[in-house]
């Protein structure tokens, strides 16, 4: 049986000589061939059904081959795309590549070259596939807690509920400060879960605006509003008989959590412009990193829809809360940023694991990560040293003076400290300073605005 037999693959092109050629080459190979003369009439294509390769011209009248790729990338069970250009567009296919494309080739082309380049790209395929049963396997062995690391007292109690909330349907709301690994406990509870094997979508409720975030979720039919020139599958279409996070859901609107509520009463969601229900089969999960009661309290977030989230809830504490993990987590970061880097790091000195063990990690395990990915991105040895890591052991954090006076202060203010330092530390650069501190630019912003309201701001930080 050929490698090929069933496989669908979406040919877009305008030119009906390159569709006819690669119709007959492609059945004569035994593939499931569909084609498409422009870029909406692919989408359409994409929306209605499943493929397993697209074969795309880089240029198109209508769109372009990069926002065809962008569409494929963006489905649960994306199909690979080869993308075929003249020889004047070589660099455009190569940015595809860099965007996602397997592969590209140009016109006029062989079918020989293009049969050699479908078998590595199916074979390569295969391979995929038999990474993520192993990888399934060994979470398997892991407990199926994937990635999250930690033997603390109070991550172990995290496990317990992880393992036992996986077993129910029920809705689960991970609360933690920003960088503590919601994500991760979210992946693991959907991992060991029956739905494990079907998909896991996580929208960022703070990454678009609330008109975007509604056809983001829920969808919208062709011509609900200016722009919506095809179908869009919202991400509980595409989540269905998986699980979805909603991560920072205490950034949606009044509006949406109106729609939401409803949405985890009914099970069913309604795509704007359309006038039917469809019916879902969806876990939903949501995150936060804010005081939900509070917003309760001040009217910003719906009482009602917080029960219904709150029905199991995990609190993730923070790293400062649980510092004999922080032997394990450095260790782990090491290994798997030397390996995503190319570097090789043979030796570690016992100072970085003392300067990592006294700071206080306002980012977070995001923050640690980042540290010693930074460390071994700027390192031209192989070892890690104190040096690398000079920024956390500045006086101001982790002097004998500076500790004897955070036994006396609230947590808000030694983390108002950490960021000032690290603004400082940057001179200013907020980019810099937020990566550092394992936090996003937004939530940055929003604290020097808390500051400012207060009246702590320095002059020299003003926004």
């Amino acid at each position: 049986m050929s490698i090929f037999e069933e496989k669908k693959v979406l040919v877009v092109d305008d030119e009906p000589l390159i569709n006819s050629l690669l119709d007959e080459a492609l059945s004569r190979l035994h593939f499931d061939v569909t084609l498409a003369t422009n870029g909406l009439q692919a989408i359409e294509n994409l929306q209605q059904g499943e493929f397993d390769l697209i074969i795309s011209d880089v240029r198109l009248p209508d769109l372009n081959g990069m926002e065809i790729l962008n569409k494929a990338t963006e489905m649960g069970n994306s199909p690979g795309v080869i993308m075929m250009t003249a020889y004047a567009t070589v660099k455009d296919a190569v940015n595809a590549i860099r965007k996602g494309a397997y592969d590209y080739i140009t016109k006029p082309f062989d079918i020989d070259e293009l049969e050699i380049i479908l078998n590595k790209y199916f074979k390569y395929r295969q391979l995929q596939r038999e990474n993520t049963i192993l990888r399934r396997q060994l979470d398997k062995k892991n407990n199926g807690l994937g990635d999250i690391v930690g033997k603390s007292p109070a991550m172990q109690k995290i496990y317990d509920r992880i393992r036992l909330v996986a077993q129910t349907d029920s809705t689960v709301l991970i609360m933690g400060e920003s960088g503590t690994g919601k994500e991760l406990v979210a992946r693991a509870i959907h991992n060991l879960s029956d739905r494990g094997n079907n998909r896991f979508i996580a929208p960022n409720c703070a990454a678009l605006p609330n008109d975007l975030m509604e056809t983001e979720l829920f969808g919208h039919e062709k011509g609900a509003f200016t722009g919506a020139l095809t179908r869009k599958d919202g991400k509980f279409m595409l989540a269905d008989k998986g699980t979805i996070l909603l991560d920072e859901i205490s950034e949606m609107s009044l509006h949406l959590q109106a729609k939401l509520l409803r949405v985890l009463q009914e099970r069913e969601i309604e795509p704007i412009g359309s006038t039917k229900t469809i019916p879902i089969d969806v876990r939903v999960l949501a995150s936060t990193n804010c005081d939900m009661q509070k917003l309760v309290d001040e009217n910003k977030f719906r009482d009602d829809l917080f029960y219904r989230l709150n029905v199991v809830p995990i609190t993730l504490p923070p790293l400062r809360e649980r510092k004999e993990d922080i032997p394990l987590l450095l260790d782990h970061f090491i290994e798997e940023k030397a390996t995503s880097l190319k570097r090789e790091i043979n030796s570690v000195s016992r100072d970085v694991y003392k300067i990592f063990e006294n700071y206080d990690w306002p980012g977070n395990i995001r923050q640690l990560s980042n540290e010693v990915e930074r460390a071994i991105a700027i390192n031209n040895s192989n070892e890690l040293t104190k040096e690398h890591f000079e920024h956390l052991q500045t006086p101001a954090l982790v002097g004998d003076d500076y500790k004897k006076k955070m036994a006396g202060m609230s947590i808000a203010d030694i983390e108002k400290d950490a960021i000032f330092e690290t603004l400082n530390q940057f001179n200013g650069n907020r980019s810099q300073a937020s990566k550092s501190l394992g936090i996003s630019v937004r939530t940055l912003r929003n604290k020097l605005k808390e500051y400012r309201e207060a009246g702590v701001l320095p002059d020299a930080m003003e926004i």
